[in-house]
């Protein structure tokens, strides 16, 4: 299943829940930073992983781990990814699992 935002100011929110995706978006083909916050409610019972790539270049901008925790607190993570034209393709991936 796939889902596309378009976030040229990148600012959505969307709580995935407990789910095993990527969620596609588009950003504008000039030189550009995107500023991207995760909100990130740990889970007990299992291990949050989360990676943005780019499409086309398949090259990982961000990959993290959340491990599975009791303490449920929301975790606020923050981070950016430079778009390069003619060096990346203008989709990208969000995979949660």
């Amino acid at each position: 299943m796939s889902t596309y935002t378009n976030i040229p100011d990148v600012s959505f929110s969307v709580n995935f829940g407990q789910i095993n995706k990527i969620v596609w978006f588009n950003v504008d083909d000039n030189n550009s930073i995107y500023d991207i916050n995760f909100y990130i409610t740990p889970n007990n019972s299992r291990d949050i992983n989360i990676e943005i790539f780019n499409y086309m270049s398949k090259l990982t901008l961000f990959k993290k781990t959340y491990n599975k925790s009791q303490d449920t607190n929301t975790i606020i993570e923050s981070t950016k990814i430079i778009h390069v034209p003619n060096k990346m393709g203008t989709i990208y991936g969000l995979k949660i699992s």
